[in-house]
């Protein structure tokens, strides 16, 4: 007798579509479900970058008032140039673009707190980029006291 079984065998050579579209399928689903903790921790991490810059910037401006005449902090920074040159002469060591450094350049406030003519302390203020304003961290205040950082809006 003739055996013909083996011609409408199908060959084992490898997956078939569907099975692909499958696969393909529960790790687009997978990714999906992953991307916001992701998204979430990438912000944490520019946070945590943007405070250790912070605290740099603040030791440094410390540093500058223990050499200045008077102890005295900077009486103006008007731009992140004048921030870095200032920073990396006292210690400090920040990048040279701000896209680099992870943080934005607000403003700088000299205050003369006991009205004595001397510049005793100071409030500046950065924004951490990429971060989004609905987290804690996205923008943050540096004073001699310490690093604040702003609440979610």
């Amino acid at each position: 007798m003739l055996d013909l079984s083996h011609r409408y065998r199908r060959p084992i050579a490898g997956f078939s579509l569907i099975e692909l579209m499958v696969v393909t399928m529960v790790i687009s689903l997978l990714a999906i479900m992953a991307l916001p903790t992701m998204r979430a921790y990438f912000e944490r991490a520019r946070v945590t970058r943007g405070i250790s810059v912070g605290r740099t910037v603040q030791a440094s401006l410390a540093s500058f008032t223990t050499d200045s005449e008077s102890n005295q902090y900077p009486a103006a920074i008007g731009s992140y140039g004048e921030l870095i040159a200032l920073i990396n002469a006292n210690g400090g060591q920040l990048k040279d673009t701000e896209a680099e450094t992870g943080v934005e350049f607000q403003q700088y406030t000299a205050l003369d707190l006991d009205k004595d003519g001397t510049w005793d302390s100071y409030t500046m203020s950065f924004k951490v980029i990429d971060v989004s304003p609905k987290r804690l961290g996205w923008c943050m205040t540096i004073q001699p006291s310490g690093v604040a950082l702003c609440a979610p809006q």
